[in-house]
């Protein structure tokens, strides 16, 4: 005979575990590759910083770095979920791309901001740029499981040198600058 545990053979149990392992093992091997794709991408985004600080130093030239921060944004995946947050993630990366087009460079940075590096673009243009971000995705519906619409903003932080001295201090510029308006919003 058979041993039944419950209704279920060895046979049947065996299968069971072997499959939840395997789906474990799936899970975990999705996980490494987004952490590996996120990792990739934070290095990517720090060299294009650096390349483009070193190039805009030694010729003189200004660039510009806006960092845009989505407004409430754990509200909106405390309400409808942290995968809708992550759709809505893509899809305003997807809006900020062609925003930017070829005159700049767009990467995710931290949980709900996007950093928008402008080359060869002066503090006068970086806020066209970043008035340009800020009504297009408040013009924009984003979609939830709902079928309700779900309503962004954003405030950003911009950030501009000729001739910057170092990354870092062109990211602690635009850091600041978010700061600012977000209290100047909070404000007023």
């Amino acid at each position: 005979g058979t041993i039944r545990i419950a209704g279920a053979s060895l046979t049947d149990l065996a299968a069971e575990f072997d499959t939840r392992r395997e789906e474990q093992d799936r899970a975990f091997q999705v996980r490494e590759q987004k952490l590996t794709r996120c990792l990739e991408e934070l290095q990517t985004k720090e060299q294009q910083l650096e390349r483009t600080v070193q190039y805009a130093k030694e010729k003189g030239l200004p660039v510009s770095l806006l960092t845009v921060a989505i407004n409430d944004f754990q509200s909106c995946t405390d309400l409808y979920g942290r995968p809708t947050g992550d759709r809505i993630l893509k899809e305003l990366a997807g809006l900020l791309v062609p925003l930017v087009g070829s005159r700049g460079f767009v990467a995710r940075q931290g949980s709900d901001e996007f950093a928008v590096l402008l080359s060869d673009t002066n503090r006068e243009e970086a806020d066209v740029v970043a008035e340009t971000i800020r009504s297009a995705i408040e013009d924009q519906r984003f979609a939830v499981e709902t079928g309700i619409p779900v309503e962004l903003t954003v405030t950003v932080g911009v950030a501009s040198a000729t001739a910057p001295t170092s990354a870092d201090a062109l990211v602690q510029a635009s850091q600041d600058a978010l700061r600012r308006s977000k209290h100047e919003a909070a404000a007023g």
